[in-house]
């Protein structure tokens, strides 16, 4: 059946003329005349005084503007430690040296510092421009203009605040594992002199899928004439025939003659394993155009019997990962997709707010994105798809990251949608998500099966009871509150060697906050954290890897080495472990969770549920006393949780004391010794 054509427009709205509106605009204009102004002058002056002006001269523009100068610096330090090697390289190498100071010669440090210096004056302007420009400005007076320039210009800009937050985490991440990181400046050079190649490649992977969302939230949607909207889609279906796909490089099709029709009215499920070809369909049948750079594609998808093009019935989509996002705020990035729909900047900004509350997470419209919860996080992508007004939407995993009560909610608010006429697509590896659909259709290594034997379901293994040893974490009277909100109150609970206890509560209840309390991210405003009976800030992050280890909840945010083998003995190797027996117990833990066929493959190019994984096996390889895991199955499916579960009951077994955050509450019930439910930063039960 064919549905609305995406062109037309809602009817009856005077048209707006150009107004207040046109002086941001006219604003980004100017600022981006200035960065060319910027680059231009860096490129151009050619000595050091010059160079040096121009660099005092833009901070004192800065300070002109009341920018924060630590907010400017803070952006800057990812590169810092390639500007130096600049120097040091050129000092070394560079030669036309003629005159030497030790291993260094002056004429190569001098133009060292000259290319060191155009970088800095070049990433001052950028950042200058950043701070006082919005992500989501640049991206609307780019749109405006010229669509193709203004995507890559667009994907230039949101990137950049990216390298600094994956900086942050991956600093974080490996602090944990026991990479000094400060105080001292040597020690800060050569930690992020560590991390940098692979949070610029975790940046540009971000990139790819943040080029997908653009498109999802409507970037190359008509423009409608001023005063006019593009009215809600509905009664379109969405139609794969023999379709595959193939990604650039690699050996094997990724999806092959797959057949489905998701019918307008209705929720179909796409089900199966990890690795099965799930969200590299839906983005397929999200609109991906066929010309992709990323891959190769046989056959057809249609909407509303069209073929891809901008004009037709629009389709949305939501990641897996709800940390990839485009803009700082849920107010931006549900503003945008409003915005693309043809609405006022103030009529988008009163419908992102209602969609956001819609979504429960009204009260968080104005907070930095980077600050919520993943769960709260998955809210914001679900209201910023449904702002788009879709004909059909493409959910990955849409519950993976809810609390039950959340979980409800949006199961509730997507049965509706569908059921006001339009196709509605998830994939997922829940039985109970999938029982919910109307229709569900199975995959298989990229092949269409029947939907019942996609699903692998694993008995639950007998779990042996141990008597519980020494309290080896208590937490009691902690308290931290975050500046912009959130946080924990008067914390007060313990578990001992040999015992797990699951850590239940609503999103941003507080529970991930809890554990890097407990493995010294953060420390106490109020109250006492002990770790086999030391404060962890006392102990140094060094001593706190060695008795500890802590899984983060994003994978993407600990894992950083270009092989799965290097990233699973990482932390043996900073220990100072002998070759050999890091070697064997890397091996030892990869045949463990079934990772051999994968020891010399780049994380990156491993789906989500594999990368999750790894990081589970850089955590259980250092055997530690005691093992903080925050969701520790998400995007696993059940022969993955098996592997996972068995895993750690091993470890508990041999005395670990275990602390799980889930969601899960088959896994907390039948899988811990105890559990704990956190409401509002407290502990509500015990």
């Amino acid at each position: 059946m064919t549905g609305p054509v995406e062109g037309s427009i809602e009817r009856g709205r005077a048209p707006h003329a150009p107004g207040p509106e046109s002086a941001p605009e006219l604003r980004v204009g100017w600022r981006l005349l200035a960065v060319l102004a910027g680059i231009v002058g860096s490129i151009a002056l050619r000595s050091l005084p010059t160079l040096g002006a121009l660099l005092v001269c833009l901070i004192v523009f800065a300070l002109g503007l009341r920018l924060d100068l630590r907010a400017l610096a803070r952006r800057a330090v990812p590169v810092l430690p390639v500007v130096a090697s600049m120097i040091l390289v050129h000092g070394w190498a560079n030669p036309a040296n003629i005159h030497w100071i030790g291993w260094f010669g002056v004429e190569g440090l001098t133009y060292g510092t000259i290319t060191a210096l155009r970088l800095l004056c070049f990433l001052t302007v950028a950042n200058i421009f950043l701070l006082t420009t919005p992500t989501s400005e640049v991206v609307r007076w780019t749109r405006e203009r010229n669509r193709d320039l203004g995507l890559m210009v667009s994907m230039a800009f949101t990137v950049m605040p990216i390298l600094s937050e994956q900086m942050a985490v991956t600093l974080e991440a490996q602090q944990v594992r026991g990479m000094p990181v400060g105080p001292g400046l040597a020690t800060k050079f050569r930690a992020y002199t560590q991390v940098l190649i692979p949070v610029v490649v975790k940046a540009l992977t971000r990139a790819e899928q943040m080029s997908l969302l653009l498109l999802a939230r409507g970037y190359e949607r008509p423009t409608p004439p001023a005063g006019e909207v593009l009215p809600d889609c509905r009664g379109a279906s969405v139609d794969a025939r023999g379709f595959g796909f193939a990604y650039r490089g690699a050996d094997a099709w990724s999806l092959m003659g797959v057949d489905l029709t998701a019918p307008a009215g209705e929720m179909t499920g796409v089900v199966g394993g990890s690795g099965s070809g799930k969200s590299t369909l839906l983005a397929c049948l999200a609109g991906d155009p066929p010309e992709t750079p990323s891959g190769f594609v046989r056959g057809d998808v249609l909407i509303g019997g069209s073929p891809y093009s901008p004009e037709r019935a629009f389709a949305a989509i939501t990641l897996q990962n709800p940390g990839v996002h485009l803009f700082e705020t849920p107010l931006a990035e549900v503003g945008f997709s409003c915005e693309c729909r043809g609405m006022r900047r103030d009529e988008a900004e009163a419908a992102a707010r209602s969609a956001l509350t819609a979504a429960g997470v009204g009260e968080f419209a104005d907070r930095a994105l980077r600050t919520l919860s993943g769960g709260e996080r998955q809210r914001v992508a679900l209201a910023s798809a449904l702002a788009t007004a879709p004909a059909a939407l493409m959910l990955d995993e849409p519950l993976e990251q809810l609390d039950e009560a959340g979980a409800a909610e949006m199961l509730a608010q997507l049965r509706a949608f569908a059921r006001s006429g339009r196709a509605v697509v998830v994939a997922t590896r829940s039985r109970e998500l999938a029982a919910v659909c109307d229709a569900c259709v199975g995959l298989r290594g990229g092949k269409v099966v029947d939907a019942a034997s996609a699903l692998v379901t694993v008995a639950p293994a007998e779990r042996p009871r141990v008597m519980p040893g020494a309290v080896a974490l208590a937490l009691d009277g902690v308290g931290f509150r975050y500046p912009q909100g959130g946080g924990v109150d008067d914390l007060a609970m313990s578990v001992r060697a040999g015992e797990t206890l699951a850590l239940l509560g609503r999103n941003g209840a507080g529970k991930s906050t809890a554990l890097r309390l407990c493995v010294g991210l953060l420390t106490p405003q109020s109250g006492t954290v002990t770790l086999l009976g030391e404060a962890p800030a006392a102990l140094g992050a060094a001593e706190v890897s060695r008795r500890a280890a802590l899984l983060f909840q994003d994978p993407d945010d600990q894992i950083f080495n270009p092989r799965v083998d290097d990233e699973i003995g990482w932390a043996l190797k900073v220990r100072g472990v002998a070759t050999d027996e890091r070697v064997a117990r890397v091996v030892a833990v990869m045949r463990e969770l079934g990772l051999e066929s994968c020891s010399a493959t780049h994380p990156h190019e491993l789906s989500r549920a594999t990368r999750q994984l790894v990081a589970l096996a850089s955590a259980l390889v250092t055997e530690p006393a005691v093992l903080f895991l925050d969701e520790p199955t998400t995007a696993l499916d059940a022969e993955s949780v098996a592997l996972a579960l068995a895993a750690v009951e091993r470890r508990r077994l041999a005395g670990t004391a275990v602390v799980v955050v889930t969601h899960d509450p088959g896994i907390a019930s039948g899988w811990a010794d105890r559990i704990v439910r956190i409401e509002g930063g407290r502990v509500l039960r015990d």
